[in-house]
């Protein structure tokens, strides 16, 4: 098969090439996507990830930025340091 070309299998009749069905995710009763074993066990087993904030006190983007990392502190493996 010559470069660049498709074979007669992979393009349809109207000469556009043919794409695969994308895999589906396994969806659980709260709606999210089931995470695979190792992705859960690598998590609970990993050091928290130390998180250097460095925000200028008087920026309303990097106050509600800093709420917001406060929030992912609880509830992700992350330990926030902040630096003025």
């Amino acid at each position: 098969m010559a470069k660049g070309k498709a074979d007669k299998k992979s393009v349809k009749k109207d000469g556009k090439a043919k794409r695969k069905p994308a895999k589906k995710a396994k969806i659980i009763a709260g709606g999210a996507a089931t995470p695979s074993p190792t992705t859960v066990s690598q998590r609970v087993a990993a050091e928290p990830t130390i998180v250097d904030f460095w925000f200028d006190p008087t920026c309303p983007w990097a106050w509600l930025t800093s709420r917001w990392i406060l929030e992912v502190e609880a509830v992700r493996p992350v330990k926030v340091v902040f630096h003025v």
